[in-house]
């Protein structure tokens, strides 16, 4: 797999205590990350949207280990720990420290948010894929 950039992803584990979501960020180099721009005719004019397309190889470059979604967040300190779910955002490059994706789109970054992910790590090109707009 070519890899041609590095992302940031956006974690985000519900508090019962403040009964809402905190955001971890985790820098992961060398991935594959593509951006297609999507045009569609309606009776009303043109929708546009961005599709993303992210492959991270098994052999990431990343300081915490990747876990699946259901024991992060069953987890009591994710400090070390990473993962791929739903709704979570990502964005190209090392992205800031923030405190969810309405800061970082208030900072005019370009934020993708996860809308469908797989686990692709059997077989001869081992990776996890995400999907997002």
């Amino acid at each position: 797999m070519r890899v041609n950039a590095d992302i940031t992803i956006y974690n985000r584990k519900y508090n019962p205590e403040t009964r809402g979501d905190v955001w971890s960020r985790t820098v992961i180099r060398g991935v594959h990350f593509y951006l297609e721009h999507k045009v569609q005719l309606l009776a009303t004019g043109l929708a546009n949207a961005d599709l993303y397309k992210i492959r991270i190889p098994q052999g990431e470059a990343v300081d915490k280990r990747y876990v699946p979604p259901e024991k992060y967040q069953a987890a009591a300190d994710v400090s070390s720990l990473w993962t791929i779910q739903k709704g979570d955002c990502l964005v190209r490059g090392v992205g800031p420290d923030a405190s969810g994706p309405a800061e970082l789109q208030k900072s005019g970054i370009d934020v993708c948010t996860i809308t469908a992910w797989s686990d692709n790590r059997r077989g001869g090109l081992p990776h996890w894929r995400i999907e997002g707009v």
